[in-house]
């Protein structure tokens, strides 16, 4: 509690310290709280439990017992954190196509060695995985879930499957991991959504684990809503895929490539705030009011330190800090309004060099200054507060540039292409353009930030050329993401004048009336008709330079009035005439 009361004290100093002169202007005004909705959307969960019917170690009783164990433990826990009537759980397949989430009871054990895990959500789906096997198959933990007797005790297997279906899901509606530790086998402390780590199979089986006032927060705002497509919250759904967040820890193999941290709200109206992205939009306006994006919810911000809600997880390279907002809530005097942030009110403290040799910064602070709101994120206070990787870096990048210009186009002509690229803080940018031929354009410029930028580029021989560009901003910063398109280069079709005459054979003059040699022109003559015994199709190549005339020939045997067809590249003529023995003679083209 000591390190909370010295870290509001720094928020309060910093606040004295960093006084705005700029104005927060709301991005929109929304009537309606996505929270409202639960009042009045209900949200279906089917549960898959065919797995459980082809359990050969379980009677028609105990499978019976157990899937209703399963539903009602799912049922409770949504219920308490939504109200009673707000979630549908069945296992009924009429319901599977119209549920809003699938819980998937896989009959074996989670096929990824490297790091199994009880159940999984797959990032944008609707339907999470939970695997049978891993309770039941594995003989290091099934013991949990088992009597006295080494019978099955379907009411603990129940809890431990409930448990993990419900927390799997919480995962699609944008909540997190909960990292705060406790006794692993008390409920203590912790949540439906505590890393499965700290939740051991002794705890899932003998405790009915709630959602804490923080998920329920983030649950009742993300109500109704679409799967969202991070890997462990919305919070990938953000505009720009960058962030000024960590690097991974490595302590940390359940979260991947996020960052925990503690953050201190400092407001002078607690609780008429809350803290969110926004988001792409999945609703069309219809919750929120704003067809362009959505309010993606985090948090709300309070003075009460015990609260819950004090750990928020960053998904490093995937976020744009820009695009935190604040909203006021149905409390407040201006509820559903966007505050977003000024990136002129973002200040970083106590840099130290991490392990990898990069700086980091283990306090940022964020200010929203005409809504009094201030909020302090700090990287150590996280577990054990001595992660040497744990802190934020200030990686500002602008965004991924546009390309327009031609898809196709000949050798040795030059086309003209437009790249453009914005920048949050407005500096001027270098662009590095790769035109796919081993000629890259190095870094050019500096040109001011939401410019078009014509470039020229020429290509010597034909083929599909792959063009990149990047940019970076003219002060040391992160380069943007890269922007790809492809070109096709091509000769020009070839420009023919074709003639078709008799005498001993076939003979067809061709003539190149281009202004563009042609080497290895393929040609083809075929006689359709008649009785031919030799010759009924020839086929060689010419080289023509420009207005030059060259005779194809075809040898021929044979008796009758045939239809002559000539073909060079993708010119066509035709003709008819007779064949008298070798002789072609009446060829009218």
């Amino acid at each position: 509690m000591n390190r909370k009361i010295i870290a509001i004290g720094i928020v309060i100093l910093l606040a004295a310290v960093f006084v705005p002169t700029t104005k927060t202007t709301p991005v929109t005004q929304t009537p309606s709280d996505a929270r409202l909705l639960q009042d009045t959307t209900t949200v279906t969960i089917y549960v898959n439990t065919t797995a459980i019917d082809k359990r050969n170690d379980l009677n028609n009783s105990q499978k019976t017992g157990l899937k209703n164990r399963i539903l009602q433990h799912i049922r409770n826990n949504y219920n308490d954190a939504m109200g009673a009537g707000n979630v549908s759980v069945t296992n009924d397949p009429a319901q599977a196509n119209s549920a809003n989430r699938t819980v998937q009871i896989e009959p074996g054990m989670d096929p990824n060695a490297a790091n199994p895990a009880w159940g999984r959500w797959p990032a944008g789906s609707n339907k999470t995985k939970v695997f049978l096997g891993e309770f039941m198959n594995d003989s290091s933990v099934n013991g949990s879930f088992k009597n006295p007797d080494g019978t099955w005790n379907t009411t603990k297997l129940g809890n431990a499957i409930g448990h993990t279906s419900g927390h799997e899901v919480g995962h699609s509606y944008s909540i997190g991991h909960n990292h705060k530790t406790g006794p692993k086998n008390e409920a203590d402390n912790r949540s439906k959504m505590t890393a499965g780590e700290f939740i051991n199979e002794s705890a899932r089986a003998n405790a009915n684990f709630t959602f804490d006032n923080h998920s329920k927060d983030v649950l009742r705002n993300n109500w109704g809503k679409p799967p969202c497509v991070a890997a462990a919250d919305y919070d990938n759904k953000v505009l720009v895929s960058n962030f000024w967040g960590s690097t991974s820890l490595p302590d940390k193999p359940d979260e991947g490539n996020t960052l925990d941290v503690l953050f201190f709200a400092f407001v002078d109206m607690p609780g008429f705030f809350e803290l969110g992205f926004l988001g792409t939009d999945t609703d069309h306006g219809l919750e929120d009011g704003n067809p362009d994006f959505d309010f993606i919810y985090k948090s709300s911000l309070t003075m009460n330190m015990d609260l819950d809600a004090e750990i928020l997880s960053f998904i490093g390279g995937n976020h744009d800090h820009t695009q935190w907002v604040v909203r006021g809530s149905e409390i407040s005097p201006f509820p559903g309004q966007w505050f977003p942030l000024d990136p002129t009110m973002i200040h970083l403290l106590n840099p130290i060099v991490n392990p990898d040799g990069k700086t980091v910064y283990r306090l940022v602070i964020m200010m929203w200054p005409e809504q009094g709101v201030q909020i302090t994120f700090d990287a150590l206070s996280f577990g054990a507060a001595s992660n040497p990787y744990n802190g934020f870096t200030y990686d500002y990048a602008p965004t991924p540039p546009t390309i327009t210009g031609p898809t196709t186009g000949e050798p040795e002509t030059s086309y003209d292409f437009i790249f453009k690229s914005t920048f949050t803080l407005g500096l001027d940018l270098f662009y590095y353009i790769d035109w796919g031929d081993g000629t890259p354009s190095d870094w050019i410029g500096p040109f001011p930030q939401d410019m078009d930028v014509h470039v020229p580029h020429i290509w010597l021989e034909p083929g599909t050329y792959s063009i990149r560009v990047k940019t970076k901003p003219i002060v040391e910063g992160t380069e943007s993401l890269w922007s790809t398109s492809e070109i096709a280069i091509a000769l020009p079709p070839p420009q023919l004048a074709m003639t078709i005459t008799g005498g001993f054979g076939v003979n067809v003059k061709i003539k190149n009336i281009g202004d563009t040699d042609i080497t290895n022109l393929p040609w083809n003559i075929k006689l359709d008709g008649g009785f031919i015994l030799i010759g009924q199709e020839t086929s060689e190549s010419i080289d023509l330079a420009v207005g030059e005339e060259k005779t194809a020939h075809a040898f021929v045997l044979g008796f009758g009035q045939p239809t002559i067809t000539v073909t060079a590249d993708t010119f066509e003529e035709t003709a008819t005439g007779f064949v008298f023995l070798f002789f072609v003679v009446g060829v009218q083209q």
